[in-house]
Formats: C-alpha cells, sequence, structure tokens
C-alpha cells in the first residue's frame, strides 16, 4: 500500500494551488484514500484538482510492481488539462501501462475493436458518430420499402440510427421490433433494415452504441478479459462518474467492481 506524506501533499499543493492556499482535510483524506471511493462534490469545488494531485503523486511512485494506472474522464479537454498541469510528470503519466483517455476511447481500444477483430478478422473502419450517420443514410435511402413503411409509422432514419446491437448475436432484429411498434419481422421492410446494419457492422462502419454493445459481447464471450486488465491498472479513477451513461456503468463496473 502506497503511504502519502504531508511533504507530499505539500510539494503538490506548491504545484497545483495560488501560493499559500491548503488542501482543506476533506481532500487531504481523498487524496491519502486508497480504498473505492465515490467522491459527492458541487461543480468548481475541485474535485478534479484533488484528483491531480492524488496522482501526481502516484507518478512520482512509478513504475510499480503491479500495474498502472487507468483514468477515465468523458471529454478529451478534461485528458488535455490533466497533460497540461503535470508538467514534467506527463513524460510519466503518459506512458505504458497507464492509460489516461476518454470512456468511450478505453472501450474502443481495450473491448470493442478486439472483439471485432476476433468475429469480422479485421479492425473496424470507424467508430464515429458524423460517419456512421451519413452512411446509415445513404443506404436507408437506397431502399424499396424501409423508407415507405417508416413514413408511414411516423419513423425515419433517425430511428435506424438508435438501434441497438445485441451484444450476444450482434443484431437488431429485437430492438427493431421494440423500438418501431406495428412492424413484423415478415415484411420486406423489417428485412431491409436488418440488412442495412449488417451492412454497417461487416463494413466496420460502427456507432458509438455499436462499441458499446461490441465491448459488452467481448466481456460475456471472455470473461478473463476482467482479470487481465485488472493485472494492467492497479488503480482506476473516473472523473466526473455521475454523467455515465448505463451502459457505460455496466462495462465499468464488470471490469473493476471489487477493484
Amino acid at each position: 500500500m502506497i503511504r502519502i506524506t504531508d511533504n507530499d501533499i505539500l510539494r503538490v499543493e506548491n504545484l497545483l494551488l495560488p501560493p499559500g492556499s491548503k488542501f482543506n482535510d476533506e481532500r487531504r483524506a481523498f487524496i491519502r484514500c486508497f480504498e473505492s471511493r465515490d467522491v459527492i462534490a458541487c461543480p468548481g469545488s475541485g474535485k478534479t484538482t484533488a484528483l491531480l494531485a492524488k496522482i501526481l503523486i502516484l507518478a512520482s511512485r512509478m513504475p510499480f510492481s503491479d500495474g498502472g494506472i487507468c483514468v477515465l474522464t468523458h471529454t478529451n479537454v478534461a485528458i488535455d488539462t490533466i497533460k497540461n498541469r503535470a508538467g514534467s510528470a506527463a513524460d510519466t503519466l503518459f506512458k505504458y501501462p497507464n492509460f489516461f483517455g476518454t470512456i468511450q476511447s478505453f472501450v474502443d481500444r481495450f473491448l470493442a475493436i478486439p472483439y471485432y477483430r476476433n468475429k469480422f478478422k479485421s479492425p473496424p473502419y470507424s467508430i464515429d458518430a458524423d460517419h456512421f450517420n451519413a452512411t446509415l443514410e445513404k443506404l436507408f435511402f437506397q431502399t424499396s420499402k424501409a423508407r415507405y413503411r417508416l413514413q408511414h409509422l411516423h419513423k425515419d432514419v433517425s430511428t435506424v440510427a438508435s438501434l441497438v446491437l445485441s451484444p450476444n448475436e450482434l443484431n437488431v432484429s429485437n430492438a427493431l421490433l421494440e423500438t418501431i411498434p406495428g412492424l413484423n419481422s415478415t415484411e420486406t421492410s423489417f428485412k431491409e433494415i436488418v440488412s442495412i446494419r449488417e451492412q454497417m457492422l461487416k463494413k466496420g462502419i460502427l456507432s458509438y452504441h455499436d462499441a458499446y454493445s461490441l465491448a459488452l459481447g467481448y466481456i460475456k464471450t471472455f470473461p478473463n478479459i476482467i482479470q487481465s486488465i485488472q493485472a494492467r491498472f492497479k488503480y482506476i479513477f473516473i472523473d466526473e462518474m455521475q454523467d455515465s451513461d448505463s451502459h457505460q456503468i455496466e462495462i465499468i463496473d464488470s471490469l473493476f467492481q471489487g477493484k
């Protein structure tokens, strides 16, 4: 167990805080804590600064003998902020086995892309909302039945874009029937929509939600990946966890429960 001293905290206070400022007792307790904790505080209260202080102290102890650290955020801006404020420590922090990135980039790199390679024997072409939506719209407007049938049901291509792949079968059949009441699996329009999504998947043109479906499929199919990722990362920190979606929380809990 790493022991954080008063001198450690004094050093990061001098690096991160205005002259004469100190971390209060609550923040000092967080910096010293190495048990799983949820930190609840209002915006602007200094959560990210306290997290950065903890990370900088850990950087001074690296390399560890049993893994690195994983820091997950919701935006690249947050990662850039950490990198810029870390100064020279960034050279240590942003190297293997550590990982700093968004939850999406973590899911893509460690779960979705490896599982896609396993299933389709090649990497995905893209995991990008704009490319996904543009390609889907182009294929959708080439259909002869689906477009008119969905118009009749007061739906459009955005409904097709929202369909979530099943992690088990990697298809949208059940999601399609649940999302569009009145559509029947025997209809040509149903088959056209399924075919479009299958084409997108095989071409490797994925939405962000597709990446999460692949990630969940990977965890369920190869549960040993949990042990591999836990062995890679000794500590996991998630900034603004309250902003996470349910599928993000499901994946994080699956990988790091009890960590």
